[in-house]
């Protein structure tokens, strides 16, 4: 779903492709990614660790 979105779909031609997908489904995707992301940029921010 996120290379979709990066590829440039909209979040309503996904829902559109995948009937089974909401707009919260999407929504809730974005949101883990970005913790996922966060949460790996602090951990290679504490000390002693490399990356």
């Amino acid at each position: 779903m996120l290379a979709m979105l990066a590829d440039g779909m909209t979040p309503n031609e996904i829902t559109a492709n995948f009937p089974d997908l909401t707009l919260g489904d999407i929504t809730a995707a974005l949101r883990y990614a970005a913790e996922a992301v966060s949460e790996r940029t602090e951990t290679s921010r504490l000390p002693g660790k490399i990356g």
